[in-house]
Protein backbone atom coordinates (compact mmCIF):
# COMPACT_ATOMS: atom_id res chain seq x y z
CA UNK A 1 0.00 0.00 0.00
CA UNK A 2 2.87 2.36 0.84
CA UNK A 3 4.44 1.71 -2.55
CA UNK A 4 1.17 2.54 -4.29
CA UNK A 5 0.89 5.82 -2.38
CA UNK A 6 4.47 6.71 -3.26
CA UNK A 7 3.82 5.82 -6.91
CA UNK A 8 0.59 7.87 -7.02
CA UNK A 9 2.26 10.89 -5.35
CA UNK A 10 5.24 10.78 -7.71
CA UNK A 11 2.99 10.23 -10.71
CA UNK A 12 0.92 13.23 -9.66
CA UNK A 13 4.13 15.30 -9.27
CA UNK A 14 5.37 14.22 -12.74
CA UNK A 15 2.00 15.14 -14.27
CA UNK A 16 2.13 18.61 -12.72
CA UNK A 17 5.67 19.15 -14.04
CA UNK A 18 4.63 17.87 -17.48
CA UNK A 19 1.63 20.22 -17.61
CA UNK A 20 3.68 23.22 -16.49
CA UNK A 21 6.46 22.68 -19.03
CA UNK A 22 4.18 21.76 -21.90
CA UNK A 23 2.35 25.09 -21.49
CA UNK A 24 5.56 27.08 -21.71
CA UNK A 25 6.02 28.63 -25.11
CA UNK A 26 9.38 29.47 -26.44
CA UNK A 27 9.40 33.23 -26.88
CA UNK A 28 9.87 34.32 -30.44
CA UNK A 29 12.76 36.66 -30.82
CA UNK A 30 11.74 40.01 -32.23
CA UNK A 31 13.12 40.83 -35.64
CA UNK A 32 16.12 43.04 -35.23
CA UNK A 33 15.61 46.56 -36.49
CA UNK A 34 18.48 48.07 -38.40
CA UNK A 35 19.97 51.13 -36.78
CA UNK A 36 22.86 53.50 -36.22
CA UNK A 37 25.14 53.16 -33.20
CA UNK A 38 28.27 54.89 -31.89
CA UNK A 39 27.52 58.17 -33.65
CA UNK A 40 30.52 60.54 -33.29
CA UNK A 41 32.56 63.21 -35.03
CA UNK A 42 36.33 63.25 -35.38
CA UNK A 43 36.81 66.78 -34.02
CA UNK A 44 34.62 69.43 -32.51
CA UNK A 45 36.43 72.61 -33.56
CA UNK A 46 36.87 73.63 -37.19
CA UNK A 47 38.71 76.64 -38.58
CA UNK A 48 38.07 78.23 -41.93
CA UNK A 49 39.75 81.23 -43.49
CA UNK A 50 39.56 82.81 -46.92
CA UNK A 51 42.28 80.42 -48.10
CA UNK A 52 41.32 77.13 -46.45
CA UNK A 53 38.27 75.06 -45.60
CA UNK A 54 37.90 72.51 -42.86
CA UNK A 55 36.03 69.25 -42.45
CA UNK A 56 35.32 66.55 -39.92
CA UNK A 57 34.71 62.83 -40.19
CA UNK A 58 31.23 61.71 -39.23
CA UNK A 59 31.62 58.18 -37.93
CA UNK A 60 29.02 55.59 -36.93
CA UNK A 61 28.24 51.89 -37.01
CA UNK A 62 25.41 50.47 -39.10
CA UNK A 63 23.57 47.53 -37.51
CA UNK A 64 21.63 45.40 -40.02
CA UNK A 65 18.37 43.44 -39.63
CA UNK A 66 20.22 40.50 -38.09
CA UNK A 67 21.66 42.70 -35.37
CA UNK A 68 25.14 42.47 -36.86
CA UNK A 69 27.50 45.21 -37.90
CA UNK A 70 27.53 45.77 -41.66
CA UNK A 71 25.46 45.52 -44.80
CA UNK A 72 23.70 42.26 -45.70
CA UNK A 73 24.05 42.74 -49.45
CA UNK A 74 25.58 45.03 -52.03
CA UNK A 75 22.13 46.42 -52.82
CA UNK A 76 21.56 47.78 -49.31
CA UNK A 77 21.52 51.56 -49.21
CA UNK A 78 21.41 54.06 -46.37
CA UNK A 79 20.19 57.53 -47.28
CA UNK A 80 21.68 60.35 -45.23
CA UNK A 81 20.16 63.80 -45.28
CA UNK A 82 21.54 66.61 -43.19
CA UNK A 83 20.52 70.14 -42.39
CA UNK A 84 22.64 73.11 -41.33
CA UNK A 85 20.51 74.42 -38.46
CA UNK A 86 21.90 77.97 -38.79
CA UNK A 87 19.62 78.52 -41.77
CA UNK A 88 17.75 75.19 -41.99
CA UNK A 89 19.57 74.63 -45.28
CA UNK A 90 19.35 71.00 -46.44
CA UNK A 91 22.70 69.89 -47.78
CA UNK A 92 23.00 67.40 -50.67
CA UNK A 93 21.76 63.88 -49.87
CA UNK A 94 24.40 61.18 -49.51
CA UNK A 95 23.70 57.58 -50.47
CA UNK A 96 25.75 55.06 -48.53
CA UNK A 97 26.14 51.54 -49.88
CA UNK A 98 28.92 48.97 -50.18
CA UNK A 99 29.38 49.97 -53.83
CA UNK A 100 29.65 53.71 -53.07
CA UNK A 101 32.37 53.02 -50.54
CA UNK A 102 34.38 50.93 -52.95
CA UNK A 103 34.71 53.90 -55.28
CA UNK A 104 34.83 56.40 -52.40
CA UNK A 105 31.90 58.59 -53.49
CA UNK A 106 31.25 61.62 -51.30
CA UNK A 107 34.17 60.74 -49.07
CA UNK A 108 32.38 57.60 -47.80
CA UNK A 109 34.54 54.84 -46.35
CA UNK A 110 33.11 51.55 -45.04
CA UNK A 111 34.94 48.93 -43.02
CA UNK A 112 32.32 46.25 -42.34
CA UNK A 113 29.62 48.24 -40.55
CA UNK A 114 31.89 51.09 -39.49
CA UNK A 115 31.16 54.03 -41.74
CA UNK A 116 32.95 57.36 -41.99
CA UNK A 117 31.96 60.29 -44.16
CA UNK A 118 33.89 63.49 -44.78
CA UNK A 119 31.64 66.44 -43.97
CA UNK A 120 32.96 69.83 -45.06
CA UNK A 121 31.72 72.92 -43.34
CA UNK A 122 31.60 76.50 -44.39
CA UNK A 123 31.39 79.97 -42.99
CA UNK A 124 28.98 80.72 -45.82
CA UNK A 125 25.33 80.59 -44.92
CA UNK A 126 22.86 80.06 -47.73
CA UNK A 127 19.99 82.14 -46.42
CA UNK A 128 17.55 81.17 -49.16
CA UNK A 129 19.26 77.97 -50.31
CA UNK A 130 20.76 79.56 -53.42
CA UNK A 131 24.15 80.98 -54.30
CA UNK A 132 25.78 83.30 -53.56
CA UNK A 133 26.19 82.55 -49.91
CA UNK A 134 26.66 85.13 -47.22
CA UNK A 135 30.12 84.73 -45.64
CA UNK A 136 30.29 85.55 -41.95
CA UNK A 137 33.94 86.42 -41.14
CA UNK A 138 35.34 86.89 -37.65
CA UNK A 139 32.77 84.61 -36.09
CA UNK A 140 33.38 81.95 -33.52
CA UNK A 141 30.13 80.08 -33.36
CA UNK A 142 28.53 76.83 -32.37
CA UNK A 143 27.02 75.14 -35.39
CA UNK A 144 24.46 72.37 -35.23
CA UNK A 145 23.81 69.83 -37.99
CA UNK A 146 20.88 67.44 -37.95
CA UNK A 147 21.44 64.07 -39.64
CA UNK A 148 18.59 61.81 -40.76
CA UNK A 149 19.20 58.23 -41.85
CA UNK A 150 16.82 55.91 -43.73
CA UNK A 151 17.09 52.49 -45.35
CA UNK A 152 16.32 51.94 -49.03
CA UNK A 153 12.91 50.68 -47.82
CA UNK A 154 12.08 54.07 -46.27
CA UNK A 155 12.59 52.86 -42.70
CA UNK A 156 13.95 55.58 -40.41
CA UNK A 157 17.16 54.42 -38.76
CA UNK A 158 18.07 57.42 -36.68
CA UNK A 159 17.94 61.17 -36.34
CA UNK A 160 21.03 62.67 -34.72
CA UNK A 161 22.06 66.20 -33.91
CA UNK A 162 25.69 67.16 -33.55
CA UNK A 163 27.26 70.45 -32.56
CA UNK A 164 30.73 71.75 -33.24
CA UNK A 165 32.60 75.03 -33.00
CA UNK A 166 33.28 76.83 -36.27
CA UNK A 167 35.80 79.63 -36.31
CA UNK A 168 35.53 81.88 -39.37
CA UNK A 169 38.66 83.97 -39.83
Amino acid sequence: MIQNKWLINNLFLYLIILVVFSNCKKEETAKEIPGIQDFRISKDTLVQSALNADEFLLEFTFINEKGESGFLSDTDIITMDFVDKRSDFRLPRILISPSSASINLNGVAINKGNISIRIPTTCCIYTDGNAPCERKPNIYQTVEYEFMFETNFGQTLSNQNISFILSCE
